[in-house]
């Protein structure tokens, strides 16, 4: 065998190895990517029933589809509403219940662009504090409650500025709550109704911090096992059912019977002025009156002071018209006692003037 034969068995012994390798390699590859291309088969079949659960549910949960239908349905429920709007308050008049609200409202589309609003003017507005939530993970965590505000009645529009005043004449209370209000606010044009799935989700410390104190053990009892003493009308199947409130009827409600108060209230307030100014008419005729019992009364010590005066003075006179009519008793037994004597001597004097005359007579002389 010549030299270049044994080269050229050696390059093909070469080549074979070389082959051989490239082979292996190439089974090799092809093991591997058929249990991927499996893998991903089973992957990619898993995502798709996936897909299909989300799309379609899978009879436990609703899937997209009814979700979307559900979400429509609760957007034909609570109508439109503005989140983000950033109001200004005019000041207020508390004598008469109003205030002015002029809103910025912010709406805007996935690039930024400003939306128009949509709001007409004499349209009824439900305003509320922007719920601010806080996430923790898939966990709703802290939040700050959105309290309500009041029912509103649109009375300007602009482009992006809503003023609105309120329907109904409000409290003081209601009005510092407007103007402590946190931004931004939210405005409905629905009141949000109420249900059961709305709170399924809280806990009882949110609840707690969301409600009413008074009212946090009926929605804590909503969808628990019933006791026994809870109205037969709202257990079903052995569960309590929190009776479910229309807050529109409520809230009017609470207002006719907070305006028949303040009526009541005012017509109350008058009757007691009127019975305060005849009060106080009653108590200056009295003051008139005690004036003049004081002034009688002082006229009558006066008169009984006079009156012991002239009694003291009468009996004085009675006493000296007594003395006189004594002294006038004796003066009058005197000068008859003296009228005798003196009747006496005129007798005795004019016997003795007839006796001597007499005896005149019988001398003849002439003389007595």
């Amino acid at each position: 065998m010549s030299i270049w034969n044994k080269v050229l068995v050696g390059v093909i012994a070469f080549a074979s190895l070389f082959l051989f390798y490239m082979a292996a390699r190439a089974v090799k590859l092809q093991n591997t990517w058929s249990e991927s291309a499996l893998k991903h088969e089973a992957r990619i079949k898993q995502l798709n029933d996936q897909n299909r659960e989300l799309l379609v549910g899978n009879g436990n949960e609703p899937g997209i589809r009814q979700l979307k239908v559900d979400l429509h349905k609760l957007l034909l429920d609570r109508r439109r509403v503005w989140p983000g709007c950033d109001p200004a308050l005019r000041k207020p008049n508390r004598n008469l219940g109003t205030a002015e609200i002029t809103a910025t409202v912010n709406l805007v589309n996935a690039g930024g662009d400003s939306l128009p609003h949509g709001i007409a003017k004499g349209i009824v507005l439900y305003a509320f504090e922007e719920l601010n939530v806080k996430n923790k993970g898939n966990v709703l965590g802290d939040f700050d409650v959105g309290q309500y505000l009041g029912e509103f009645s649109v009375t300007a529009v602009a482009a992006n500025k809503v003023t609105f005043q309120p329907t109904y004449v409000m409290t003081e209370k209601e009005i510092d709550r407007l103007m402590k209000a946190r931004r931004p606010w939210v405005l409905y044009e629905l009141l949000p109704r109420d249900s059961h799935e709305a709170f399924a989700s809280l806990s009882p410390e949110q609840m707690k911090a969301l409600l009413p104190p008074e009212s946090v053990k009926d929605y804590l009892k909503d969808g628990q096992p019933a006791e026994k003493d809870d109205p037969q009308e709202y257990v079903v199947d052995g569960k309590y059912v929190r009776p479910l409130l229309d807050y529109s009827i409520v809230f009017t409600d609470e207002h006719e019977k907070r305006m028949l108060l303040a009526d009541t209230i005012a017509a109350l307030k008058e009757d007691k002025q009127l019975v305060v100014d005849a009060l106080e008419e009653a108590r200056t005729l009295a003051d008139g009156l005690t004036r003049e019992i004081a002034a009688a009364k002082a006229e009558d010590q006066k008169m009984e002071q006079q009156r012991d005066i002239v009694a003291a003075h009468l009996r004085n006179l009675e006493k000296k018209l007594g003395d006189m009519e004594a002294w006038i008793a004796r003066l009058t037994e005197t000068n008859r006692a003296m009228a005798g004597r003196i009747a006496k001597f005129q007798l005795e004097a004019a016997q003795r003037i007839d006796r001597r005359t007499r005896e005149m007579a019988q001398s003849g002389t002439g003389r007595l």
